[in-house]
């Protein structure tokens, strides 16, 4: 028999509800983060979505404007911009905590790297 404090289980309940009213990613899929983060199973795919959610979201407060505006006349993103959703996506499959037992550094042409060119400076 084990116990769970019901502070642990409204915890719990309030992560799935969040998890599964987190907007659908827009110009993503978990097919390609599957092959970038190396997941083999379809058991994670629903915190697979959320990551690419998050990755979307951060790609444009990032960006200081909505990814839209870097669509093409298809709805496509610019490739140097997905691939940096999927590299920070990817980072978070792997590391899924904010600590880690070795000292994480930038990765040399990464997401900065990739969305440098692309940050709205000129934000009203």
């Amino acid at each position: 028999f084990v116990y769970i404090s019901r502070a642990a289980v409204s915890q719990e309940a309030q992560r799935v509800f969040n998890l599964k009213n987190m907007a659908a990613p827009r110009y993503t899929n978990i097919e390609r983060l599957k092959r970038q983060a190396v997941v083999e199973t379809n058991e994670q795919d629903e915190e697979l979505a959320n990551y690419l959610s998050a990755a979307e979201a951060a790609t444009e407060r990032n960006l200081q404007q909505s990814l839209s505006a870097y669509e093409d006349s298809e709805g496509n993103l610019p490739a140097d911009l997905l691939q940096a959703i999927y590299l920070l996506a990817a980072i978070w499959v792997a590391n899924k905590e904010a600590s880690a037992p070795v000292q994480l550094r930038s990765i040399p042409y990464g997401y900065e790297f990739l969305i440098t060119p692309h940050i709205n400076y000129n934000k009203e």
